[in-house]
């Protein structure tokens, strides 16, 4: 695995019931996974419910940042939006 020699903040947007639920699943299954072990601190997952202004805390730092959040976009299920 290619680990990055950044720091990798991983947040998921959204709230553990109800049909909001998809971004915290995916920010579960990344921290039972195996493989992001191998990638030790240089990652860390932020789960947040309805965050308003604590989403720009939590995404104030150097390294890269994941949003993962669902959304209506008109768009097939499981479309990756990506924000440059």
């Amino acid at each position: 695995m290619n680990i990055p020699d950044t720091t990798v903040t991983v947040i998921a947007v959204g709230s553990p019931r109800g049909d909001d639920w998809l971004g915290w699943e995916l920010a579960e299954r990344l921290r039972a996974s195996e493989k992001l072990a191998e990638w030790g601190t240089r990652v860390s997952i932020v789960l947040h419910d309805r965050p308003g202004a604590a989403l720009l805390q939590a995404w104030s730092h150097d390294g890269l940042v994941i949003l993962l959040d669902s959304v209506r976009s008109g768009a097939e299920p499981g479309t990756v939006h990506r924000f440059e």
